[in-house]
Parts: C-alpha cells; structure tokens; sequence
C-alpha cells in the first residue's frame, strides 16, 4: 500500500477527534464529504483502519492510537501486501495466514494484550454459536 502511512495518520486524527456523539460511520461520512480529496481505495483503507482500532482497542489498553491501529491492522488483514509499509521486518516475516499465529505473534510482543476484552459479552451469544471459533 504505497499511502499506509498516509493512511494512518489520517486514521489516528480522527480517532483522537471523534468523541462518539454519532456512529462512527456518520462521522467518517461527514469528514469525507468535508474533505474531497480522499479518493474511494483511500476511503476504503482510512475507514478500515478507523474500524480496526475500535475493534481492538479495549484488548489493547494503554498503547498509543497510531500503534492500536497497526496491530489491528495486523491482526484483522487477510493479506500481508497491502501493508507491508507500516511494519518492520520481524513483523512481515511473523505474518500467518492464521489468526491465531498473528495473534500470538501479538501476544509475544505485548504482554497485556487480552484477547478475552475483544468480545466481553460471551454470556449474551445465543447457544449455538461457537464463541472460540
């Protein structure tokens, strides 16, 4: 992804920004309509990346937001090409296919991540859904 930083950047500005008086989903609508020079890939990404940080970021309690947002990153891509950019050697080459190896890569590096805070409300599942899968 030859923007990713880009990307991440805007990212983390709005993240710091939003203050959740609307979905999140109005807010990066609005800010778009306001701001014409974001093409759509670039609206697709910036999205992503605002939406993998509050994914993971109640298991991930007291990173930074532009460092969230890359975990996220790496945890929730289904491919390592398109961001490639935003990591180091050591993580490219610790990118699975699995997601369970990448969230135990995570795990290795940031001891207090907790993947049980991803979703907290296990006791509301309906019964015939697997919650370890």
């Amino acid at each position: 992804m030859k923007y990713a930083h880009q990307y991440l950047s805007t990212a983390t500005n709005l993240i710091v920004a939003y203050d959740g008086t609307m979905p999140l989903s109005n807010y990066l609508k609005q800010y778009f309509a306001a701001h014409k020079k974001y093409g759509g890939k670039d609206r697709k990404h910036i999205s992503h990346f605002c939406f993998v940080y509050y994914r993971l970021s109640s298991a991930l309690n007291g990173l930074a937001v532009d460092e969230t947002i890359k975990i996220g990153v790496f945890i929730c891509n289904d491919t390592i090409e398109d961001i490639t950019g935003l990591f180091d050697d050591n993580w490219i080459e610790n990118w699975k296919p699995s997601i369970t190896e990448r969230i135990a890569f995570v795990q290795s590096i940031h001891l207090n991540f907790n993947v049980t805070t991803i979703f907290p409300l296990l006791n509301e599942l309906s019964k015939g859904i697997d919650a370890k899968a």
